[in-house]
């Protein structure tokens, strides 16, 4: 779906919401659990909306997301874990570059994916927060120009999403840099079991 140009003209760029995982430890679909009114989806969803001029989701069950009324593509590599996940988002954006987000995430801080945004330019293929030697690429912003080395990892059968990391250009978002805009322990908070449920929603008070 596209979005109007947000008010503080931003480059324009797609957001891609990754909602292909398995959800095994959760026993059942994750990403349309609820958390209070809306589901896990949802809150990433709606976190995003001032920032991008595009909104598209990464599902290989299509079905399950049509009523959300948004632009969905499927893995082209199959099976090939979030890696996958962000090829396809690649491929199917309108734009250069392309915030790839879990859906599993509630505690997104759109000023944080705000400055992420902002600190993309021609000289980074990836901007990637970092806390101390711990990556998150689930929460980073990629150009179009990733898309040659993340093909030759997954033909080789790399499938770790920091795989690519030593053959691209990256710009590294420090924890100090992420303590000004949010929680670095609390921002990438992954919601993968019901005990992780059971917190976000004390956390929420929900």
């Amino acid at each position: 779906m596209r979005r109007r140009r947000c008010e503080l003209s931003l480059q324009p760029a797609s957001a891609a919401v990754l909602v292909g995982g398995k959800s095994k430890r959760m026993g059942k679909n994750k990403a349309l659990i609820n958390i209070g009114r809306d589901s896990l989806v949802e809150i990433t969803i709606n976190k995003l909306r001032p920032f991008f001029q595009e909104i598209i989701l990464i599902t290989n069950k299509v079905e399950s997301y049509a009523h959300l009324k948004f632009s969905m593509a499927s893995d082209i590599y199959k099976n090939c874990g979030p890696l996958g996940g962000i090829h396809a988002a690649l491929k199917a954006a309108s734009y250069e570059f392309v915030f790839v987000v879990a859906c599993d995430m509630p505690f997104i801080e759109p000023k944080f994916v705000e400055h992420i945004l902002k600190s993309g330019d021609q000289d980074s293929d990836i901007v990637i927060p970092r806390v101390n030697d711990y990556y998150e690429p689930l929460h980073a912003l990629y150009s179009k120009k990733c898309l040659p080395a993340i093909e030759a990892c997954l033909n080789r059968g790399e499938l770790k999403a920091a795989s690519i990391l030593p053959y691209v250009r990256v710009k590294f978002i420090e924890q100090g840099e992420i303590s000004r805009f949010a929680d670095p322990l609390e921002v990438f908070f992954n919601v993968n079991t019901p005990v992780d449920l059971s917190k976000a929603k004390k956390i929420l008070g929900v």
